[in-house]
């Protein structure tokens, strides 16, 4: 399957700005439709014990490299790919958010999808600079949501399936167009991410 990519020289004209859709897939790839968030603990865990990052490097606090749900050969043709390393659904309609209640005004409606990362990149995800009292990101973690995810550079745990799939999210304090801002590599990307909310 072919994934559409964002350069890092097309990007420099102008920020990317897309709708994203769908909660996961129906058929889109395996495991990737049972995308769920981990256990809501209230506090961030601990990285200890956390599988190594493939460079030796200390992997960023709350992200599990062991959290993986699945491997996959290539990104379903419906997910946007970023520098050739992140991939997120790039569908136009809503993604489905559902109300979860709690105390965190960020974290109340909760829209999941899978996060897509080729094994041995480094990614960074995070809501946009005026959003981070409205909205939080969780992916590979059972930890509290937070306003960025640093992705590590996780080893494949299987080399013809490069693609690692990590169970997640956004929240928001009510449905709104939320902007996911990915840096992978020299590239930095704005999507938008509509929670029951169709975005221009």
């Amino acid at each position: 399957m072919t994934a559409r990519r964002l350069s890092a020289r097309r990007l420099s004209a102008g920020r990317l700005a897309v709708a994203l859709a769908a909660v996961a897939l129906a058929t889109g790839g395996p495991g990737v439709a049972g995308c769920t968030p981990g256990p809501r603990t209230g506090a961030p865990a601990s990285s200890a014990g956390a599988a190594p990052d493939a460079t030796g490097s200390p992997v960023p606090r709350g992200f599990d490299c062991g959290t993986a749900i699945e491997s996959l050969a290539a990104p379903p043709d419906d997910y946007l790919v970023v520098d050739g390393d992140v991939a997120v659904p790039a569908r136009l309609s809503p993604v489905d958010a559902a109300d979860q209640g709690g105390d965190d005004p960020r974290a109340r409606w909760f829209a999941k999808f899978g996060l897509i990362v080729r094994a041995g990149a480094t990614a960074q995800l995070a809501v946009g600079p005026q959003w981070t009292d409205r909205a939080a990101v969780e992916w590979g973690s059972g930890d509290s949501p937070s306003a960025t995810v640093r992705v590590p550079a996780c080893p494949a745990r299987d080399p013809a399936r490069p693609w690692q799939v990590y169970a997640g999210g956004m929240w928001a304090a009510e449905p709104s167009c939320v902007p996911l801002v990915i840096t992978a590599g020299t590239t930095e990307a704005t999507v938008l991410v509509g929670l029951n909310r169709r975005c221009s």
